[in-house]
């Protein structure tokens, strides 16, 4: 099975909105500092694993972080592209795509959490870093 995180980078490429901003450039960490921006970085950051009185349920739950690169005094700025993404993911209702198959991985949920508007000095670019929580279980 691949990574929960590789089934919503394809699920959220599908996404007009998300797709008009960053094209194809949603990518795991780390972020190629030369690389073309805005552009989305992930990585997973713990797993947890569903438990029942009878063993694991099947259903695990990923943390991860996503980190959204831009140029604020270009367009889209990193603020606009992370609206895109929440509003793709954000507490999708199953009238709205959830749950979703994608690369054998059945994605029931996905919340966005916390999230910060930082400044990179070292690369000059300005990141909004989201957490994600992806709840997923093998496709049947």
């Amino acid at each position: 099975m691949k990574p929960a995180e590789d089934a919503v980078r394809e699920f959220v490429l599908e996404d007009q909105a998300v797709a008009a901003l960053v094209g194809d450039r949603i990518l795991p960490m780390p972020f190629d500092q030369a690389g073309t921006v805005p552009a989305i970085t992930y990585r997973r950051v713990t797993t947890r694993r569903n438990q029942t009185l009878d063993g694991p349920s099947g259903l695990e739950w990923a943390r991860t972080q996503y980190d959204i690169w831009a140029r604020n005094e270009q367009k889209p700025t990193a603020g606009e592209v992370f609206e895109a993404l929440k509003l793709a993911l954000d507490g999708k209702a199953p009238s709205r795509g959830f749950p979703f198959v994608r690369q054998g991985v059945k994605v029931m949920n996905v919340e966005v959490g916390t999230h910060q508007d930082l400044y990179d000095d070292a690369v000059r670019l300005h990141r909004v870093s989201v957490e994600l929580v992806i709840g997923y279980g093998k496709a049947a």
